[in-house]
């Protein structure tokens, strides 16, 4: 899809804006983008995640809504509705947006799984959430996500010796 060029290069201006920590300028940027073309599913996304850091959920909702308008596909806009699920505790709808999106593409977004892990754990679904849990643990070669090793061991006695694996211990 061809992207009017003042639409690009204010989502470029964006990106520049944001990367210097001038958040005002980024998100003024977004919206004339937008104003541009209104489809772009990427700009909508950088927007959500904009309002979502500022803490403006229902904004963040919205646009994330927005992207997936514009793309069906966008793995972004899947992850920060989930996020936003998580933080409110949403947990069936969690479940809904990361089995979308690692239906979508199954390694893209690696934490989507322990996302999935914790929400099926709060709705009882132990088996799943621990399939979850483990696909997280596989994925996460940096273990930048330690909590998957307590989430792991409420399943089962089996599960301890992940936690005392030296691997594991560094994780901490």
């Amino acid at each position: 899809m061809l992207v009017p060029q003042r639409a690009q290069r204010a989502y470029e201006r964006a990106e520049t804006a944001l990367a210097a920590n001038r958040v005002e300028d980024a998100e003024r940027e977004l919206n004339s983008a937008l104003l541009i073309d209104p489809k772009s599913a990427v700009a909508w996304c950088l927007i959500g995640t904009l309002h979502e850091e500022r803490l403006q959920l229902d904004k963040a909702f919205m646009d994330y809504l927005q992207a997936l308008l514009a793309d069906s596909h966008q793995l972004a806009a899947h992850l920060g509705l989930a996020r936003l699920a998580f933080r409110e505790q949403r947990w069936q709808e969690v479940v809904q947006f990361t089995d979308q999106l690692v239906r979508m593409n199954p390694v893209a977004f690696p934490v989507a799984y322990l996302y999935n892990a914790a929400a099926n754990f709060n709705l009882g679904n132990v088996s799943v959430a621990e399939k979850s849990a483990r696909k997280f643990q596989s994925l996460d070669t940096e273990h930048e996500r330690p909590q998957v090793c307590l989430l792991l061991g409420t399943f089962s006695p089996a599960s301890m010796t992940t936690l005392a694996q030296p691997s594991r211990r560094e994780a901490f």
